[in-house]
């Protein structure tokens, strides 16, 4: 088995629509457990979206990252509050991550199980252990902006965050970022780069703390992450490859961008997790900056999945 151990009731709230709480479903966030909803329509999942963000003041957050599925088009809006998970290809799995950056600091994440039919397609979440010792060896992939002793301009502040991701002023290149690229510029005089950055602490907004998060730019890029979450899955039995995919490693890193090997202990970046094959109707909400998600893979041609998403 994995040694990440599995979370305790203490650590899940689980209730159906019938005996909704909302003040409950408050205090479990606010303990930072993950909270499963059964028996919600579609409707009433938006709703409950909504309802729950808006308790923590995230309401306009809600309506923000959904505007941003239609406006990149990698996603597509379904319902108000909902959008499509990103396209797999065959046995594509996806390796633990909270959903954004450290810039963006997206608070709380749902999904929402429309339809699984697949032989996989599990949801994993992992809680971090903010104890460990390993952090310090993780780094971020960012795009960051040489600032060359000058202030950005407002103009300059949203052009890089629309075309290169870049917030600024936090995304400004600092002494301990390592270069992995420069990126063509359409700023007179700015030079934009791909970087290694350390990783900082940052805000929960249920609990009120400063908290180190596992995000998409640390995870993504690491491939200690792949070799990881591969021995978890292996462990699981919900490992589906292809036959002639005889590293499962290097299958992963055909497709993804894993530019280093951070040296952690993947195991060791977490304390506990949930794994569940959603079911229609079924409704997962938790800490985004402390609870990272992932997904199983399943043989192509085995059933259909279809899972939505809302992140605020």
């Amino acid at each position: 088995m994995s040694s990440i151990p599995y979370a305790g009731a203490d650590r899940q709230l689980m209730l159906s629509d019938d005996d909704w709480d909302l003040a409950g479903v408050e205090g479990a966030l606010r303990r930072d457990s993950v909270v499963i909803v059964s028996g919600v329509t579609s409707e009433r999942a938006d709703a409950i979206v909504a309802e729950v963000a808006e308790r923590f003041a995230l309401g306009e957050q809600l309506k923000l990252q959904s505007a941003f599925a239609s406006i990149f088009g990698h996603r597509e809006n379904v319902g108000k509050n909902f959008m499509s998970v990103n396209r797999r290809g065959d046995y594509e799995y996806v390796t633990p991550h909270s959903e954004g950056t450290h810039s963006i600091g997206m608070q709380l994440a749902s999904f929402y199980g429309l339809e699984n039919t697949t032989d996989g397609g599990h949801t994993l979440l992992f809680n971090v252990n903010e104890r460990s010792a390993e952090w310090p060896r993780l780094r971020a992939v960012k795009v960051k902006m040489d600032a060359g002793g000058r202030p950005a301009t407002q103009t300059e502040i949203v052009t890089a965050r629309v075309r290169y991701g870049a917030y600024l002023p936090k995304d400004i290149m600092g002494p301990d970022d390592e270069v992995l690229e420069e990126i063509a510029s359409s700023l007179p005089g700015r030079r934009f780069f791909k970087t290694l950055s350390p990783i900082a602490a940052g805000p929960m907004v249920t609990s009120g703390r400063t908290v180190m998060s596992y995000w998409d730019n640390i995870g993504s890029a690491d491939r200690d992450a792949c070799d990881g979450f591969i021995g978890i899955l292996r462990d699981l039995d919900l490992l589906r490859l292809p036959e002639q995919a005889q590293d499962p490693v290097a299958y992963d890193c055909a497709r993804h961008s894993r530019v280093w090997r951070s040296g952690a202990d993947f195991c060791d970046l977490f304390k506990a997790m949930v794994v569940r094959r959603l079911e229609p109707g079924e409704l997962v909400l938790y800490n985004n900056p402390t609870w990272t998600h992932a997904v199983s893979n399943w043989t192509p041609g085995s059933g259909v999945r279809r899972v939505v998403a809302a992140f605020a």
